[in-house]
C-alpha cells in the first residue's frame, strides 16, 4: 500500500480530520521520507526523539537504524 493510501485509510478508519490550521502535516512522499533519513546521518550511538510521529512512517525507518 502507498504511503498516502495508508495514511488515507488509517484516517477512515478512526475517523480522523486533519486540521491545517493545527499545523498537521503528514509524510506521504516515500522520497522525502528517504531525504529525511539520508540527511540524519545517524549511527548506533544516535539517540533519536521523534515529536508528532502521526501515522508512524518516518518511526517505522528510523527503527531499524
Amino acid at each position: 500500500m502507498k504511503l498516502r493510501e495508508r495514511t488515507e485509510y488509517l484516517w477512515d478508519k478512526y475517523g480522523f480530520i486533519p486540521q491545517k490550521k493545527l499545523g498537521q502535516n503528514f509524510l506521504i512522499d516515500p522520497g522525502i521520507v528517504n531525504r529525511i533519513i539520508e540527511a540524519l546521518k545517524l549511527s548506533k550511538k544516535d539517540i533519536v526523539l521523534e515529536i508528532g510521529a502521526g501515522t508512524g512512517v518516518l518511526t517505522e525507518r528510523l527503527i531499524p537504524l
